[in-house]
């Protein structure tokens, strides 16, 4: 050895003398100062010389340091089954750190065969004698289930003993079983002490778990009081409203004179989220950009949102990713070709994240992108689908069931949509429904039918309605007419009693059916679907002398107006016009019409234009709005307001004559199919008026 001090010599001559009069000690130390120096191999082989000799006297420290440099391969050609040999012989005599690296080595197989039983034995050896790391592995291993019998019991003892030690893992552990109830009583001040004493020691997922009790404690706060003033007023009650998420601190609460609530605190919250996302924490990252993105809270911050959003996303984590993605969606459309929205949703996807899959089956199938991909489609459908997506199982169904993207497989689409079914899903139930009354990859069978359609119509799929009127029909009156057109969802939703005409000729209603009918709608309308509202209305309105009921009619479409329907708010406006079934009243109808225009509804818009126009003698000030509403219908396509639109122009009518507007509007009429928009387009040619 060179380089060394005057002190390390005199220790080097002691060692020397007492490894030299066979003192199995002083060889031990001799043989680690030779480890230790880079010097030559001189040194190495002296250093395996006095090693061999400690080892020869038992010295079991020499033996397991001789395991771990075989075990390494440091200064010394690596051989796994010579260290398992000098582990075996200083674990025999009861080394804690050879018996833990033997009960790993049998626990993966390295050097040895692997043997579970003989890994747990050496574990619980080292960890009877406080080696906590073994502990640990042992408290690990019990929690998961991991190549032994799941046991809490078993793994909450191993953790407290390391816990206790200032194990940090087993700290963190020991609080999500007290956070859990996991082979203990919930207690969250218990689990919050041991996650605290984790977090000061850096354990990014302590301190995100502290950050998610106050956020959760936070936002939860009022309903703890209420559910606690529920608990003084009657324990049974309590005991039955309290049964919700485990994660929340008014779960905790139903012993709650025997414990205390963590302080519920938004900056203690982010306190701990910041100190987590420090350490690279991703879902921390995407608390803070919750937290910081509270339109209703001062710490509301949106430029901090969007940076740890996408510092959460670009950390990998899936929720903040798919979160990045449906911002963009729901802020600029599904129709947005943007390609950072798609390059986080395929991320997210990737990752397994059911809802991302979907979204891309959206994206993929949808005609008007440039991404369009029927395959991709349902590629994606697919993923979520077996990932239990219920959306994506009936989006699947439906393309098998019509070969959209994806050789048509009927009894593919009823495996999906039965598959739905087990979540209580009524499209799902309705499109079987549909399939059993077609005879659509199943054998025809209208008693299934019904049941299916039946059991979509009471969870409120309006849907279900007018395919259920043509089952019951066919089961009251004989099927009259097979040569119903297939419409598989969504399908136009006409009421029940034009659908029967339609399809069966000259079929008359009964009053029985009549009331049939009325009391399908009925079951959608106790669950407040507009649609359900409208039809009501709609049956009423049939030119019937049994069904019809005008004040019926108007009193259901007003029902259907009030909750936003815009047909209904159409046909309510032209009752209140026209004064049927209700007191005529034009200002009613102006309003109830110019809710359905506002929306887009072409035909509102077309009719406040007559009213409008038939008002101008009356009132001058009214030119503008007329010429406004009908220049609105036709931008949004309704042909007959092109060809007025045209008029207007063309002979001067409330706005300055221009022929090349005129020729303009009559050319957009002319093109949707309008005949005579045709034949003056013609005529302008012929005569040069407007055009070239």
């Amino acid at each position: 050895m060179q380089g060394l001090s005057s002190i390390q010599i005199d220790t080097l001559n002691s060692f020397v003398k007492g490894a030299e009069k066979g003192d199995a000690e002083a060889q031990y130390n001799l043989g680690l100062m030779y480890f230790a120096s880079e010097n030559t191999d001189y040194d190495n082989n002296k250093s395996e010389h006095w090693f061999n000799a400690a080892c020869e006297k038992n010295l079991i420290d020499a033996q397991a340091f001789l395991g771990i440099k075989y075990f390494s391969g440091k200064k010394i050609k690596e051989d796994k089954r010579q260290a398992a040999s000098w582990f075996q012989l200083a674990a025999d005599q009861g080394h804690a750190d050879a018996q833990f690296i033997l009960g790993m080595m049998y626990n993966d197989g390295n050097g040895v065969k692997q043997n579970i039983s003989a890994a747990m034995h050496f574990y619980r050896l080292a960890a009877n004698q406080g080696h906590i790391d073994a502990q640990f592995i042992l408290g690990k291993m019990y929690y998961d289930g991991d190549e032994v019998e799941q046991d809490f019991t078993e793994a909450l003892h191993w953790f407290r003993l390391a816990a206790n030690q200032e194990y940090v893992d087993a700290q963190f552990m020991l609080g999500t079983m007290y956070r859990l109830g996991d082979g203990v009583e919930q207690d969250i001040p218990e689990a919050a002490h041991w996650f605290h004493l984790a977090a000061k020691h850096g354990h990014a997922n302590a301190q995100f778990n502290l950050g998610t009790m106050h956020y959760d404690s936070c936002t939860h706060q009022s309903q703890v009081q209420e559910y606690v003033n529920a608990f003084n007023r009657n324990k049974e009650i309590y005991d039955r409203i309290s049964k919700i998420s485990p994660y929340t601190i008014h779960y905790y609460y139903s012993n709650y004179k025997d414990r205390h609530i963590i302080e519920a605190n938004k900056y203690e919250a982010l306190r701990f989220y910041h100190m987590a996302a420090k350490k690279g924490h991703a879902k921390a990252m995407f608390y803070l950009g919750k937290i910081y993105s509270d339109n209703h809270d001062s710490i509301g911050r949106e430029q901090d949102a969007v940076k740890w959003f996408h510092l959460a996303a670009e950390n990998g984590y899936a929720e903040a990713q798919y979160h990045i993605s449906c911002n963009v969606i729901y802020s600029y459309g599904i129709l947005q070709n943007n390609y950072s929205t798609t390059k986080w949703l395929h991320s997210a996807a990737d990752q397994g994240h059911t809802d991302a899959q979907f979204v891309l089956g959206i994206i993929y199938s949808d005609n008007n992108r440039k991404e369009h991909n029927k395959l991709e489609a349902a590629k994606w459908f697919r993923l979520a689908a077996e990932h239990g997506h219920i959306e994506a199982q009936i989006r699947l169904g439906k393309m098998y069931l019509f070969g959209n993207g994806v050789k048509q497989n009927e009894q593919e689409a009823e495996k999906w949509f039965r598959l739905a079914i087990e979540h209580e899903d009524a499209e799902a139930m309705y499109n079987l429904g549909y399939m059993y009354y077609h005879g659509l990859g199943v054998e025809q069978n209208k008693d299934n039918a019904e049941h299916w359609l039946d059991k979509a119509a009471n969870l409120g799929y309006v849907d279900a309605f007018p395919e259920l009127d043509k089952a019951y029909c066919d089961r009251k009156y004989g099927n009259i007419n097979q040569n119903t057109p297939i419409i598989l969802p969504r399908l136009e939703l006409r009421n029940g009693i034009t659908i029967a005409k339609n399809n069966y000729g000259d079929f008359k209603p009964r009053t029985e059916y009549k009331k049939t009918v009325v009391s399908l709608y009925r079951r959608a309308a106790e669950k407040g679907h507009a649609n359900a509202f409208f039809h009501i209305g709609s049956v009423y309105s049939y030119d019937d002398e049994v069904i019809n009921n005008k004040a019926e009619a108007a009193r259901w479409f007003r029902l259907a107006a009030e909750k936003g329907h815009k047909i209904a708010q159409y046909r309510f406006g032209i009752i209140c016009y026209n004064g049927d079934g209700v007191k005529q009243n034009k200002s009613d109808a102006k309003y109830w019409l110019s809710l359905a225009a506002d929306q887009g509804y072409a035909e509102a818009q077309e009719f406040m234009d007559t009213m409008s126009f038939n008002d101008v003698e009356q009132n001058k000030s009214e030119i503008t709005p007329c010429f406004r509403l009908r220049h609105m219908a036709a931008e949004l396509g309704h042909i007959k307001s092109m060809f007025k639109l045209g008029q207007m122009y063309d002979k001067g009518e409330l706005v300055n004559e221009n022929k090349l507007e005129a020729a303009h509007w009559y050319s957009m009429a002319a093109e949707q199919g309008d005949v005579i928009a045709m034949f003056t387009v013609g005529m302008m040619y012929l005569n040069g008026d407007g055009v070239t």
